[in-house]
């Protein structure tokens, strides 16, 4: 599906990058089409679904562009959706704000980096009208960017019952009883995990741990070529229904690639830092694989990566918080 709409042009205006052939993400279509579909089942598993929905995926050969959708095109009652989305997703107290939630999981899931992904909503799809309610999620040099049109001071409410909000994966969390600046919190964690990963070995592979992805009071890098880590106390009763659903055998999962998300928060007299991590595995090394040879981890993974993040954090307190 092609869709184009004139709102489109104000942002997309000098932000092409020059890529070579190998880079053309047209080539990964049906890998796209297929990550809608697992985007669309994290909406419903984080509640966020049906008051938003994936519309349509369309890969171009610089970027990919998700379009997701509202149950209707009323602006009034979309205003007010989004309004109460953004406020219900701050109360569960991840660290991450909706917009931030919905960018990251498609980076997650499509395996793109942050300047090849766009999250595009609109008040209405109809090209026989201007729509009057526009967001754009993206990334550029400056950080993460949210371009959009239509007044958020009015809205109707739109109440939804208790059972809408689905579960999230929770952060791990520790906090200091000093105030330390943020950049230096942020800095001290990542180098701790950068050298706790940096030390072992995988198969005689070269670890690789990405520059962090600054983006204000929250930082993301990635893990990989690693050997299996998280899943060392998930028990089999959790991996075997995983693998056989993607038709795996047993011994399939060799490797993982770890995504982390460090979020810092000031507190009065102290500070919080929020680590939340996310896992795919595979059964070779993550720089010989392509999109699609990884499957990520959700649903009754969750509680063990997050005790795994924990570990990790149990440690990483001393370390910033000197004691």
């Amino acid at each position: 599906m092609t869709l184009r709409l004139p709102l489109l042009a104000f942002f997309f205006v000098g932000i092409a990058t020059v890529l070579t052939a190998q880079d053309d993400l047209t080539r990964d279509r049906a890998f796209f089409e297929q990550q809608s579909r697992n985007y669309q089942r994290w909406l419903e598993t984080a509640g966020l679904a049906p008051r938003i929905s994936v519309r349509a995926i369309e890969a171009e050969p610089q970027r990919v562009l998700l379009y997701l959708q509202f149950p209707t095109d009323n602006v009034d009652t979309v205003k007010g959706i989004w309004r109460q989305l953004q406020n219900d997703y701050a109360a569960r107290q991840t660290g991450m704000r909706l917009e931030e939630a919905l960018f990251f999981k498609m980076l997650q899931l499509m395996e793109l980096r942050q300047s090849a992904a766009y999250v595009l909503l609109y008040d209405t799809y109809d090209t026989r009208r201007e729509p009057n309610f526009f967001r754009a999620i993206y990334a550029d040099a400056q950080g993460l960017r949210l371009d959009s049109s239509g007044d958020m001071s009015a809205g109707r409410v739109v109440m939804m019952p208790p059972e809408y909000l689905g579960d999230l994966p929770l952060p791990a969390v520790f906090e200091c009883g000093r105030r330390f600046p943020r950049d230096i919190v942020l800095t001290q964690a990542y180098d701790y995990l950068r050298r706790y990963f940096e030390r072992q070995r995988c198969d005689s592979l070269p670890l690789r741990v990405s520059p962090p992805q600054k983006l204000g009071d929250l930082w993301r890098f990635e893990v990989t070529n690693l050997c299996t880590e998280s899943l060392r106390q998930t028990p089999a009763s959790v991996v075997q229904p995983f693998l056989s659903e993607y038709g795996k055998p047993a011994d399939w999962i060799r490797h993982e690639k770890l995504s982390f998300t460090l979020i810092y928060q000031g507190l009065p007299g102290g500070c919080r830092l929020k680590c939340l991590v996310e896992v795919k595995v595979g059964n070779i090394p993550y720089d010989q694989a392509v999109r699609g040879d990884y499957l990520e981890l959700d649903g009754p993974f969750l509680p063990y990566i997050r005790t795994y993040a924990e570990g990790l954090m149990k440690t990483l307190r001393g370390v910033v918080c000197g004691d």
